[in-house]
């Protein structure tokens, strides 16, 4: 169970993007894409600089505007449910965790594949790749 004076930090591997006004979150090491409803994306984000999860209420609750005692079982039953899908980690371990800024020139090294066209959420997405096993799951 998580504890209210926990800290709460969105993963850092995780890869996230907007499509079409709505929050994607992929995990490549279970290789699962998330849809966050509205709400639950504001929340994700809101634990970018690792809020304590006290503070990550105060946060949604000025943010949605209600009060702290009406959106804190919900904040803390997402922030739950992140936490079981990896999305998010808690406790002061995961604030080491984040990794440095990159120096520029980022250098993308082409890889052997593009395979798709696979429609995500109504969208046309290709994905540039050689891992055979992603492959096989897509097909599927």
């Amino acid at each position: 169970m998580i504890h209210i004076d926990d800290p709460v930090h969105a993963a850092t591997d995780a890869c996230w993007g907007m499509v079409d006004g709505r929050l994607l979150v992929f995990d490549p090491a279970t290789r699962r894409l998330h849809q966050l409803n509205e709400s639950a994306a504001v929340v994700w984000a809101l634990t970018d600089d690792g809020p304590r999860l006290g503070q990550l209420v105060g946060r949604a609750s000025a943010e949605f505007g209600v009060s702290a005692d009406a959106v804190e079982p919900e904040v803390i039953d997402l922030v739950e449910q992140l936490v079981e899908l990896d999305l998010c980690r808690v406790g002061h371990a995961a604030a080491g965790s984040r990794p440095e800024t990159p120096t520029w020139p980022i250098r993308v090294v082409p890889s052997g594949s593009t395979i798709g066209p696979f429609a995500v959420l109504g969208s046309e997405v290709y994905i540039d790749g050689d891992d055979g096993e992603m492959v096989a799951d897509l097909d599927r």
